[in-house]
């Protein structure tokens, strides 16, 4: 199949990562696929919105406009099938026409509903005619799709989002670590999400001997401690594989929201096997954990806690080995492969 994808490209979000992971495997399946991703200048409006790479591949067309009705300026009329990543910022309603006439030249769409609020997923339900919707699992049906469940038709399907294969076998570990424990986080969330493992880390830092290395592509961090290493560097996906098949644990920053929401970071990084430590917050409610908050992931929700569960990832084998195989079978359930497969069948 000719297949179309709508969305964000080559960018630090997790639509992007999404559409990136999605379109590789269906390449591999054999598929043409074409990707319409909005003017640069448009999207980087958006503090979502980070370029990765310099330079886009030769399938993707920058042609519509970011929070516009009207911009849409891709041409949908050669395609045998239609994936839209659904977010606030698109031009729904000139979309929508060009969707409209997709649809009655036989092409299927199906849309990935990534919006965690019922007004702008209204806006897009509303104005885009599509024969499916994907949500990434129950919360966006009683959340988000209950509440407009009388105005739209198309089928409704839980589709989890993808975990992606490391990109590389290759670990690196920075000589600064050399000898110590290497703790990594990286991104450029804001600085109060940091607070927790810094506190936790001071909790701790006489019995274990560590680094912590942050890697930020924006914005400085106001901390200094002699374990404390920043990096300012904003990472392309298979230098952080190789960072983390090299750290010893994940420290992931994500802060309190009311919003039906995931971390597209835990599954980019979930196969790397490095165990990932992340808050109880809504960005990890999708991952299950038993009642002491171990699984695929290991959440806390207190500092002491946080301090206590750093340590026994670093020093009790059996613990990190049972977090491992939990995060394994995690991320082989919901392989990037499979998921494509899923939506390719969908569209078939």
């Amino acid at each position: 199949m000719r297949i179309g994808i709508v969305s964000r490209w080559n960018a630090t979000c997790g639509v992007a990562v999404h559409a990136e992971m999605i379109a590789k495997e269906l390449q591999s399946m054999g598929h043409e696929v074409r990707v319409y991703a909005p003017t640069i200048e448009s999207a980087s409006r958006d503090w979502h919105h980070k370029l990765v790479k310099p330079v886009d591949e030769e399938n993707v067309e920058r042609c519509y406009v970011e929070a516009t009705d009207t911009g849409f300026y891709c041409s949908l009329h050669d395609i045998d099938a239609l994936i839209i990543e659904g977010y606030a910022r698109l031009p729904a309603r000139a979309l929508g026409e060009q969707v409209a006439a997709a649809r009655r030249r036989g092409s299927p769409t199906i849309m990935i509903l990534h919006e965690g609020e019922p007004a702008p997923a209204a806006r897009l339900l509303k104005n885009i005619p599509v024969d499916h919707v994907a949500v990434f699992d129950d919360r966006w049906i009683s959340e988000i799709l209950y509440p407009l469940r009388d105005s739209f038709e198309a089928d409704v399907h839980i589709i989890p989002y993808p975990c992606m294969k490391p990109l590389t076998d290759k670990p690196y570990r920075p000589g600064f670590a050399e000898g110590k424990r290497l703790i990594v986080s990286f991104g450029r969330q804001p600085v109060e999400e940091y607070v927790d493992y810094i506190k936790a880390l001071t909790m701790i830092e006489g019995r274990e001997d560590f680094i912590y290395w942050v890697i930020r592509s924006d914005g400085p961090l106001p901390f200094e401690k002699p374990w404390l290493r920043v990096t300012y560097a904003r990472l392309e996906t298979r230098d952080v594989h190789s960072i983390l098949l090299g750290a010893d644990l994940h420290l992931l920053p994500k802060g309190w929201t009311r919003k039906v929401v995931l971390s597209s970071t835990i599954y980019m990084t979930i196969a790397t096997l490095t165990p990932i430590i992340a808050p109880y917050t809504r960005y990890t409610e999708d991952i299950p954990v038993d009642e002491q908050g171990y699984g695929p992931v290991v959440k806390y929700m207190r500092v002491r806690e946080l301090a206590r569960k750093i340590t026994l990832l670093l020093d009790d084998e059996e613990l990190r080995g049972r977090v491992r195989r939990m995060a394994s079978r995690f991320a082989e359930e919901r392989s990037a492969d499979k998921i494509a497969r899923r939506i390719a069948d969908i569209l078939s």
